[in-house]
């Protein structure tokens, strides 16, 4: 199940899995005029999700490559630090990018003092089709996004110290040079002179986090305070009455995908991708029965010309 919308050259997919996941999508520009949500810009796309079911977003483009930067909720899922759309800081550096005081990383970017293997990249490189769907914690350990009610469960909350630099997903895209798909990579990156740490520096995604996490993981049922009045990374701030809670599943275990194309990011000139977005998606999760009203009242109605209004029977 999945809505798609097209920017540039790149498409790009909404989709759910999981029992009875069941999903809608709208622009909000797409919908009557009397029915948009307060305050949400209309370019923002609505993805309506059953709560407790996985999302996704999958990328695909055969004509040009492109770098993504992803922020959920004003926090990059890859890196577990804060979102910015700055592709200059595309790469990790030689010091841990969360505290260069704990000095050179090892290894795989390996950190002992934050029991961290940091991801070389920050962004997912498009060059073919490329699905991102999870939080990275750790070398090749990943959590789905799910979608929740409950905004204990929320990660971006959690790692933001209760207050979310953002309500929605936003998607950066960057155009390259290379036109034609002869490959397919993901990677992310960044440098730890660029990053912006978090409002509370000492939580990051880690092992003590991660073990913070596993009861962050729909198990609390402390309540968690989440807050739109914040200035995001470059996020569209919203109404959090809106936005659902996107929590992690459990630990499963992947191959590092960045670690599959090192030798095609080694040979790409990342000074040749655009040097602003080319777009900034906005994305905002909300729960499924509030969209599914929308869309029947949609239905139920004519909204234009002069039979605008009239009551239809169903």
């Amino acid at each position: 199940m999945s809505s798609q919308y097209s920017f540039d050259k790149i498409t790009l997919r909404l989709g759910v899995s999981g029992k009875d996941a069941k999903m809608l999508s709208y622009k909000v520009s797409d919908l009557p005029a009397a029915l948009r949500p307060a305050g949400v810009p209309l370019d923002t796309i609505l993805f309506g999700i059953t709560e407790g079911s996985k999302f996704n977003f999958t990328f695909s483009s055969h004509e040009q490559e492109y770098a993504v930067i992803p922020s959920i909720k004003g926090i990059n899922p890859l890196t577990g630090l804060e979102a910015t759309s700055d592709l200059t800081s595309h790469q990790r550096g030689s010091y841990c990018p969360q505290d260069p005081t704990h000095g050179v990383l090892k290894k795989d970017g390996y950190c002992p003092k934050c029991g961290m293997h940091w991801p070389e990249y920050n962004f997912v490189y498009v060059r073919g089709t490329t699905t991102l769907d999870s939080w990275r914690t750790g070398k090749d350990e990943y959590r789905s996004f799910i979608a929740s009610k409950d905004s204990a469960c929320d990660v971006a909350s959690f790692l933001s110290g209760g207050n979310p630099m953002s309500q929605v997903i936003g998607l950066a895209l960057f155009r390259g040079a290379i036109t034609s798909a002869t490959s397919i990579f993901s990677g992310w990156g960044y440098d730890q002179q660029h990053i912006r740490h978090l409002v509370q520096p000492s939580v990051y995604y880690g092992t003590t986090c991660r073990n913070q996490l596993d009861v962050l993981c729909c198990t609390n049922t402390s309540s968690a305070s989440l807050s739109a009045d914040k200035t995001p990374s470059f996020d569209s701030v919203v109404s959090g009455d809106l936005s659902l809670a996107i929590g992690a599943g459990e630990a499963e275990e992947k191959k590092d995908q960045y670690q599959n194309g090192v030798s095609s990011v080694t040979h790409m000139d990342m000074n040749s991708f655009s040097e602003e977005p080319i777009e900034v998606v906005s994305i905002l999760p909300v729960p499924y029965e509030y969209l599914k009203g929308i869309q029947d009242e949609i239905k139920g109605k004519v909204h234009s010309g002069p039979f605008k209004g009239i009551p239809v029977i169903k």
